[in-house]
């Protein structure tokens, strides 16, 4: 025996006090552990994407994503009828009034161009006396300069200038509010009906076309902190709550600060949930595995205090929880099981075999198992590991934390278990951990690796033409994610999401910029070729709007018209861009900053999208810049879409950690079990899981996105578990003598029954992720535990048919 080893076993009185003080020292940093979750984590921009949004910024300013109050009705009722309408606009006043909003946009309260006709006693010659130059300039507003611009530009429609524009009924466009006071009127309700029915700026923007959707969007600070966004989410809630809608209409909220706090709050749920339940799995299997106390104290006491030590580790090292990270403890339920679970059951043996002295046991199961629980924790540590070849920090910081956990486990097996196992024993009264006849579960391991031995040729063809199939299945696994794979289908989130999609414009935001000459797009040549690109992009599968300042203008137009037809004509000179332009920037908010660069320069086309797939999004990208640039403008993009499609390029791309984390991985057990020919012998039975898992995910529709493709690079460490433990076992009977088979047999009767254990207790820790209230969470758990019941599959079939065969 190591020297080592047994020193472990004596000095484990101190060791056990040292561990539960460090233990208990780490663990009060665990109350002061931060949660954070933010959605776009997992497909954060690259530097080039980021870069694009900072330019995005700098030209057109910062726009932050609203919080948004989604009003329904039911039963016939509308959004805009007198009651509705009159509560809906009290919530948006009073979501004005708080010092936490930057501003809010809502039919009643958003400031709207219009038409003002003239009302009675008001001077029918005012437009008259407009055709006649002021005296004083200051005495003309910049509306009614704006209009003059625009009349005096187009001669042909307007052939006596202002006199031509009374014609029409009209005295001046305005930009304001429809409801001017604490409450709508019937003429205000009437004035709303109509701006929405005629213009296609608000039509479907804040109230859907049949009225029984409309929004309130809240925009916040920009320096709002996630604390204050919790409390400012937390006042709304109570308000409405307080106030609740009429019987008649229903109250969602959407938006992505919303979400943050939504999510975070169901996080800490989920995290308190997963944990209880993968241990109360793993409880079960230990008990119906073992029947002995030890076998669930000692495992239980590993996991425990590795959970400790890793959370209160990340609270210290300012990791936060996100959805990622959230995983790690339940994970660590299952993964701190396994090693000490093998050492429990290799003791009952030791036990026997020392004459029933407990602590010669103890150091011979250390010292027997140190070497095959470190290859064990080494690959699984290499497989989360290998994230860190990710281009994204979710996933990388993932897999920091994971592999550093898996090897803390490693350290606290070895030193915990050991230094408990003498407390256990025959000597000690009520507490049996004797060796035991081979039970029912022992008996079905043997047989099948006795048949498997026996015919080796037909497993090996059976092997082959599963593992052919599945890469032939496999070839058709789709690349793509939408903003939705992170929510359950049935989730009021995802019914939500579809509501504005089906009624109004949708959530998921993409921005346009298109870039020219200094005052390009301040001409009647530019921003006609900028209506252009943004009907193109209109007409792109998926877009439920594309707004640019080519429609702001054309919308004015149609204002100092009347005609319909001129929202769609071509703009005649450059004074009359400048008039529209004027017009549009005569109100108390002016909409075209955020549309248009203050030197005319650049132009951006604000874009709503449909919840499509990554893929798409970027085929339609690549349409819309050849588009932009046959036009002559520089393109760039921004937004969520933009930067969800993006990522998940880049994790696909980096799949490569995978093949780097196999070879990694069998390179360390080549080294660490001396043996090229058990390193490579271990390949078949842990590249054949993972070849049905992506046949799998193809027949059950599960596409690869950054929830699904850790699995193949965090997987693959742990399914090399089973088998390294068989092997371990294997190279100790071979040198007890025996023939191929009877050296197989011996090893499958005394590791088997560790191996499938463990195995189910990976399952009862994955499967409690099922529960999890994330999508991305639970397909994770899923696809484990396919890839780890596969696993098993192969340990006890593949791989002594391997081993009888070429293993002499």
């Amino acid at each position: 025996m190591l020297p080592w080893t047994q020193t472990v076993v004596r000095r484990r009185r101190a060791i056990l006090a040292v561990l539960v003080v460090v233990t208990g020292l780490v663990g009060l940093a665990i109350p002061s552990l931060e949660a954070r979750f933010a959605p776009e984590d997992l497909v954060a921009p690259d530097e080039a994407a980021t870069a694009a949004a900072a330019e995005m910024v700098r030209r057109f300013g910062r726009e932050p994503d609203p919080l948004v109050v989604v009003l329904q009705t039911d039963r016939g009722a509308r959004t805009t009828d007198l009651e509705l309408l009159a509560w809906s606009h009290h919530l948006a006043r009073w979501l004005a009034e708080d010092p936490r909003v930057a501003g809010v946009e809502s039919a009643t309260t958003t400031p709207l161009p219009r038409a003002v006709e003239p009302s009675e006693g008001e001077e029918e010659e005012t437009l008259e006396m407009l055709a006649v130059e002021p005296t004083e300039p200051a005495e003309t507003s910049r509306e009614e300069q704006a209009i003059a611009a625009i009349v005096g530009a187009d001669p042909g429609r307007f052939p006596l200038g202002f006199l031509s524009l009374s014609d029409r009924g009209i005295r001046r466009v305005v930009v304001q509010r429809i409801v001017a006071g604490d409450t709508p009127t019937e003429a205000e309700r009437a004035l709303l009906l109509e701006i929405v029915a005629g213009s296609p700026l608000v039509r479907r923007r804040l109230v859907s076309e049949g009225g029984t959707v409309a929004v309130i969007a809240a925009v916040p600070r920009g320096d709002l902190d996630p604390h204050e966004g919790a409390a400012w989410v937390a006042a709304i809630e109570a308000r409405l709550a307080s106030e609740p809608p009429p019987a008649r209409m229903h109250v969602l909220l959407s938006g992505m600060p919303y979400l943050r706090v939504a999510m975070l709050r169901t996080l800490r749920e989920d995290q308190l949930l997963l944990i209880l339940l993968a241990a109360l799995g793993s409880l079960l299997v230990l008990w119906l595995g073992t029947r002995s106390l030890p076998g669930v104290v000692l495992p239980m006491g590993t996991v425990g205090l590795t959970i400790v030590l890793t959370m209160g580790g990340m609270s210290l090292a300012h990791v936060p929880l996100d959805l990622l990270t959230n995983m790690i403890p339940p994970l660590l339920v299952t993964l701190g099981l396994a090693d000490s679970l093998h050492m429990v059951l290799r003791y009952r043996e030791e036990l026997e075999l020392s004459d029933g002295d407990r602590e010669k046991a103890a150091a011979r199961t250390l010292d027997a198992m140190w070497l095959a629980c470190l290859v064990t924790s080494a690959t699984t540590g290499i497989g989360f590991g290998s994230l860190l070849l990710q281009q994204t920090d979710a996933l990388r910081r993932f897999g920091v934390v994971a592999a550093l956990a898996t090897m803390l486990a490693y350290v606290v097996t070895v030193l915990f278990v050991p230094s408990m196992l003498p407390f256990f024993g025959r000597k000690t009264p009520g507490v049996a951990l004797d060796a035991r006849a081979p039970d029912l579960l022992d008996r079905i391991i043997v047989g099948i690796a006795r048949r498997a031995a026996r015919a080796p040729r037909v497993v090996f063809a059976v092997s082959a033409i599963l593992f052919a199939g599945s890469l032939l299945i496999g070839r058709n696994v789709v690349s793509d994610t939408m903003l939705l794979d992170q929510f359950s289908s049935e989730s009021e989130i995802a019914t939500t999401t579809h509501l504005l999609e089906r009624e109004l414009d949708g959530v998921r935001r993409l921005s346009i910029s298109l870039g020219g000459s200094p005052g390009s797009f301040r001409t009647a040549a530019g921003l006609e070729a900028l209506r252009e690109v943004t009907e193109h992009v209109r007409a792109e599968g998926g877009v439920l709007r594309a707004t640019s300042a080519s429609d702001l203008a054309g919308e004015a137009l149609v204002l100092v018209t009347h005609e319909e037809a001129a929202r769609s004509e071509p703009f005649r000179s450059d004074a009359q861009v400048e008039g529209l332009f004027d017009l549009l920037t005569s109100g108390p908010n002016d909409p075209l900053p955020s549309l248009l660069s203050s030197d005319g320069s650049a132009a951006r086309i604000e874009v709503r999208l449909a919840d499509r797939g990554a893929a798409q999004i970027l085929a339609m990208l690549d349409e819309i810049r050849a588009d932009a640039e046959r036009e002559g403008f520089e393109v760039s993009f921004a937004g969520e879409a933009y930067d969800a499609s993006r990522g998940l390029d880049r994790i696909v791309r980096s799949l490569g950690s995978f093949t780097t984390a196999i070879a990694l991985i069998f390179l360390v057990m080549m080294m660490l079990f001396r043996s090229v020919r058990l390193g490579v012998l271990s390949v078949p039975p842990n590249l054949l899981p993972l070849a049905m898992t992506l046949a799998y995910m193809v027949l059950r529709g599960i596409p690869l996105h950054a929830a699904t493709v850790i699995v193949f690079t965090v997987t693959v460490g742990l399914l090399v578990d089973g088998a390294t433990h068989v092997i371990a076992r294997y190279r100790e009977e071979r040198s007890h003598g025996g023939t191929v088979e009877e050296v197989l047999l011996r090893t499958m009767e005394t590791s088997g029954r560790g191996v499938v254990l463990s195995s189910l207790t990976l399952f009862a820790g994955y499967g409690a992720l099922l529960f999890s209230a994330f999508e991305p969470v639970r397909l994770f758990g899923e696809l484990s535990g396919v890839a780890i019941g596969f696993a098993l599959l192969a340990q006890l079939v593949l791989l002594p048919a391997i081993l009888a065969r070429f293993a002499k």
